[in-house]
């Protein structure tokens, strides 16, 4: 079964659909106009929070030039092909654990969902392997495999600690990428996705782009009529809101895909393991009490079940409940008090995710 979300690291994301060549671009920047705003003559610079809550403020826009290296940056692997982008992606979707290992893949369910034949999943499957995204063992059941996600774990790391971010998807997201007829059009799509979340970033930003800028995100052959032709097919607009001028485009994620949306889904996704780890614990005192020893049950408040889901938005899910087993193993269990749960699952799921970014 499908989670209804997933997280895919920008850096193998962008490489797999083929990495922009290095070029200059240019943006708009609301600046601080210090000597419209008097700043030199301010007596409150020195104080606390001044700038901050100073209502007098002035700006003027700058155009900055930004040099764009992307193999510098996100590091240069093998681009795939659709089918094996598309598999890449699904795995994500499969539950895996923090370490990214994806158990028990059944390659005839991939098949279908993907619309091939279970042969084009099992040859992708190697192909993922030999180029480094994926280790794949083979089970002895018939088409089943347990697939490791060879970078899963370096996703969720800071910036601070070079981390390159990434992207939440939905499986409403999924099936639309899925059902892109050709390689570009999937490359597109994932790009103009990952440009949507550039834009809100920066505020002010233009989501317009001309021609020659979108062909950036695709190979040296794609014409503006190709582009066009992709930009113009219900699938692609199903995902974004699309205006097109002579030498411009204007490419908008839609409201349900976009992060804050997709965040949401990921707090549900959370809620459902977290209260699923807790049924297991409650399980695991039941058996306690048959055999005669001291018991005590995990539970949570709706607030405190509300406050721990959205650690899922910083860290993986499998770190949070790895997080529950723990103080119910170390505190629950021996009856210790428990002052801030929230603040004990988000200290030992911290301290999960860099076990496993380490490993």
């Amino acid at each position: 079964m499908l989670t209804q979300t997933a997280s895919v690291g920008q850096a193998v994301l962008r490489s797999a659909i083929r990495l922009q060549n290095n070029h200059i671009r240019y943006e708009d920047t609301r600046v601080l106009d210090q000597d419209k705003t008097g700043c030199y003559d301010c007596i409150l610079r020195s104080a606390p929070n001044a700038c901050e809550n100073c209502l007098l403020k002035q700006f003027h826009t700058e155009t900055r030039k930004v040099y764009v290296n992307e193999r510098a940056r996100y590091g240069e692997r093998r681009t795939l092909n659709r089918n094996a982008l598309l598999l890449f992606l699904s795995l994500h979707f499969m539950n895996p654990d923090e370490n990214g290992l994806v158990r028990m893949v059944d390659a005839e369910e991939a098949a279908e969902m993907l619309g091939c034949h279970v042969r084009t999943v099992i040859n992708n499957l190697r192909l993922l392997e030999e180029a480094g995204y994926i280790a794949c063992r083979k089970l002895p059941i018939v088409h089943y495999y347990d697939i490791f996600i060879s970078e899963y774990s370096t996703y969720f790391k800071q910036a601070s600690a070079d981390g390159r971010g990434y992207l939440t998807m939905s499986q409403g997201m999924l099936q639309e990428i899925i059902s892109q007829t050709s390689l570009n059009a999937v490359r597109l799509v994932i790009r103009s996705v990952l440009s949507s979340e550039e834009d809100m970033r920066r505020k002010g930003s233009l989501s317009e782009k001309s021609y020659q800028e979108i062909k950036l995100d695709l190979p040296d052959y794609c014409t503006r009529k190709q582009i066009r032709e992709i930009t113009d097919r219900d699938s692609f607009r199903r995902l974004f809101h699309v205006t097109q001028k002579k030498r411009t485009a204007s490419i908008i994620l839609k409201e349900e895909f976009e992060q804050s949306t997709v965040r949401e889904l990921l707090r549900e996704d959370a809620r459902a393991a977290i209260l699923k780890k807790l049924s297991s614990l409650q399980e695991t005192a039941a058996v306690d009490a048959q055999q005669g020893e001291s018991t005590a049950v995990l539970s949570l408040t709706e607030k405190e079940l509300t406050d721990i889901s959205a650690i899922a938005l910083k860290y993986p899910i499998a770190c949070i409940t790895r997080a529950l087993e723990q103080i119910y193993t170390r505190y629950v269990r021996h009856h210790l008090d428990i002052r801030n749960i929230g603040a004990l699952v988000r200290t030992f799921a911290r301290a999960n995710a860099e076990l496993f970014q380490a490993a």
